[in-house]
């Protein structure tokens, strides 16, 4: 259809991402208006390297992705760099008239785009056409837990090391006692992922006992060992790694109670600068005291860069809305369900996007 038409045709344009996919196709089922997919792959050396962004088809393998012919769309929504330049270029065909709507971290060329939505772990400028959300999205689960009984148990979810943080020995003893301390005596499932280090699980099997299971990552897990979707399933409660914006997520979309471990830095100048980006982050209605608060808040604004996504500031937002805690203050004692609010205001801004497209 075209805008002429009573409905404005609409592509989702999406890569071999599936994680990305799926936030974008959250997207285009809001926009409640009927959608067209264009699957677009990138050539073999743009599949892990990341090309130049800029309104182009360059760094695309053409004889495997979708054609991209015109009519071009009135609204496209796409997620991540590779689909977002084709996106550019298809905006450039149709002369400037494609509005695009892009899922993740704010673009340098802000203006280009109708709408940027970002979850809270992302530093945005404070811009109207940026849609602040909690959680990424994913519709990879749409489970009712408040129907699924629980079995008294805690998840320890743990994840690994990564630039920012350290995972020893040692933290695996200090995130197993916490989760003791505030568990009582409930059985303690302790569930590592394929970037727990070796030394790490071996810290583990040496602390386990009547109450402690281990389920260690494995890529052939041992007959009747629970997975991990089915441990999310059963827990009543959760100790995850703060290393993981994914698994953190699994957690609080449950709204059981989740307790945040929050692994040690690494180096302690990385320490000072991530507490400068909190401040950055929740200083909408919050004034900066801090001088290199104050500058970096500028910076996000005038849109000189975009600052680096924080852990901190995605744990912030989650206890200050009530979903979770900082798991040394213990679990929430009342959670507040996360997410649902997010997709009437997501709705409520796709249907204001549709509505201004001329007819």
């Amino acid at each position: 259809m075209s805008a002429s038409e009573s409905k404005p045709l609409v592509w989702m344009l999406v890569a071999d991402k599936q994680g990305d996919n799926r936030q974008a196709q959250v997207v285009a089922d809001l926009l409640d208006v009927p959608y067209e997919v264009r699957h677009v792959y990138p050539l073999p050396k743009y599949v892990k390297g990341k090309p130049w962004v800029r309104a182009s088809i360059n760094h695309l393998d053409l004889e495997r992705s979708d054609p991209l012919t015109a009519p071009w769309p009135d609204i496209l929504i796409t997620v991540g760099r590779r689909p977002s330049m084709a996106a550019l270029w298809i905006q450039k065909q149709s002369q400037g008239r494609t509005r695009i709507v892009l899922v993740g971290r704010q673009p340098r060329h802000l203006n280009r785009y109708a709408m940027v939505i970002s979850s809270c772990q992302y530093i945005t400028a404070r811009d109207p056409r940026i849609v602040r959300i909690a959680l990424p999205l994913d519709d990879s689960d749409t489970t009712d837990y408040t129907n699924i009984a629980t079995d008294g148990s805690t998840a320890l979810l743990v994840g690994g090391p990564t630039r920012t943080y350290r995972m020893l020995p040692g933290d695996a003893r200090a995130m197993l006692e916490v989760a003791r301390r505030h568990s009582g005596d409930a059985l303690i499932r302790i569930v590592t992922s394929r970037r727990t280090p070796a030394a790490v699980v071996r810290e583990f099997e040496g602390l386990t006992n009547s109450n402690t299971l281990l389920l260690a990552w494995s890529a052939t897990p041992a007959p009747g060992q629970p997975t991990y979707s089915e441990v999310i399933r059963s827990s009543e409660r959760f100790v995850v790694t703060g290393d993981s914006i994914s698994m953190v997520c699994d957690a609080v979309r449950t709204a059981r109670p989740v307790g945040i471990f929050v692994l040690p830095y690494k180096y302690r100048l990385a320490g000072l600068w991530h507490r400068l980006i909190t401040q950055v982050a929740t200083a909408d209605n919050v004034p900066l005291t801090n001088p290199i608060a104050r500058c970096l808040r500028w910076i996000a604004d005038s849109r000189l860069m975009r600052l680096p996504r924080s852990f901190s500031a995605f744990f912030e937002f989650l206890i200050a809305h009530g979903s979770a805690s900082y798991i040394d203050d213990g679990f929430p004692s009342q959670i507040k369900p996360i997410g649902a609010q997010d997709t009437e205001e997501l709705r409520r801004r796709l249907a204001q996007l549709v509505d201004s497209i001329p007819r």
